[in-house]
C-alpha cells in the first residue's frame, strides 16, 4: 500500500508538471525521479515536444544536476548516462550537452564498470566512444609534445616530478592536476621559451565545454576540481535526433 501511494504521488506530481508545461506555467523538479516520471507521462500523452521546450528553466532552478554531482561516485557515473538517455528522449540540447560531456569525462572502457544505459542505446554508445577517443588523442598529443620538449632540454623533468609519474605518463593515466600544473608552468614560468605547441595542446585538453548552469557547486564548478577531462563536445548536426522534426 505504501509503495502504491508513493507511486501515485509521483504520477500526480508528474501530471501536474505536464499541465504546467502545456499551459506555459513554471514547474519544479525536486529530484531525478521527478524528471523520470515527467518524461514517462509526457511520452504517454504524446507531449514530449512541449516538455522539451519548457524543461530547461525547470532544470536550472532544480537540484537535479547537484544531486547527479553528489551521486555519480556510487554509480560509476551512470546517473549521467540515465540523464543522457532522458535528454535524448526529450531532444533537449542543453540537458543533452551537459550529460554528454559528463558521460565522456567519466567513461571507463573497463567491462567491470559497464554502463548499462549506454549498452542499451548503440547510437549514444557510438557517440560517447567517438568523443572518448578524441579525449585520448588529445592526451596523446600532449604527451608527444611533452616528451619532445623534454628531450630538447626546454623542460626539466625534475620540475615536473616526472620520475614518480613516469608509469602513469606511459599509460595515459595521469590525473588532471598534473596537466593543470604543467599548463601553469608553461603559461606563467616559461612564457616565451618556444613552448607554444605544448600550451595549445594543453588548452585543448583542459577546456571546459560544459554549458553554464548558474549553480554554485554545479557541473562547471565540479569540473575545475576533479580529475576528469571535460573537453568533449558535440555539434548541433551530430545530436542524435532530427532538429527539423517538431512532433515525436
Amino acid at each position: 500500500m505504501v509503495r502504491k501511494v508513493k507511486s501515485h504521488s509521483g504520477e500526480i506530481i508528474a501530471f501536474g508538471n505536464l499541465l504546467c508545461a502545456m499551459y506555459n506555467r513554471p514547474y519544479k523538479l525536486r529530484c531525478i525521479n521527478d524528471l523520470r516520471s515527467l518524461v514517462r507521462v509526457a511520452d504517454f500523452y504524446c507531449a514530449l515536444p512541449i516538455v522539451s521546450n519548457t524543461i530547461t528553466a525547470a532544470i536550472l532552478e532544480s537540484q537535479i544536476l547537484l544531486h547527479a554531482n553528489r551521486s555519480w561516485e556510487d554509480f560509476h557515473g551512470h546517473i549521467y548516462s540515465e540523464l543522457l538517455v532522458l535528454a535524448k528522449k526529450l531532444r533537449n540540447p542543453y540537458l543533452f550537452r551537459i550529460c554528454f560531456v559528463h558521460v565522456v569525462a567519466l567513461f571507463c572502457p573497463d567491462p567491470v564498470t559497464k554502463d548499462i544505459f549506454l549498452a542499451q542505446d548503440m547510437q549514444l554508445n557510438c557517440l560517447v566512444l567517438s568523443q572518448y577517443g578524441l579525449v585520448c588523442s588529445l592526451k596523446q598529443r600532449v604527451h608527444q609534445i611533452l616528451l619532445r620538449e623534454l628531450f630538447s632540454g626546454k623542460l626539466n623533468p625534475a620540475d615536473l616530478e616526472l620520475p614518480e609519474h613516469l608509469v602513469a605518463l606511459m599509460k595515459y593515466t595521469l590525473p588532471r592536476a598534473f596537466y593543470v600544473r604543467l599548463h601553469d608552468m608553461v603559461y606563467n614560468e616559461i612564457s616565451g621559451s618556444g613552448l607554444g605547441d605544448l600550451e595549445h595542446a594543453l588548452n585543448d585538453l583542459l577546456v571546459n565545454n560544459l554549458p553554464p548552469s548558474g549553480l554554485s557547486g554545479g557541473p562547471q564548478d565540479r569540473a575545475d576540481k576533479e580529475d576528469e577531462f571535460y573537453c568533449a563536445k558535440i555539434k548541433d548536426e551530430d545530436l542524435p535526433w532530427d532538429p527539423e522534426e517538431t512532433d515525436w
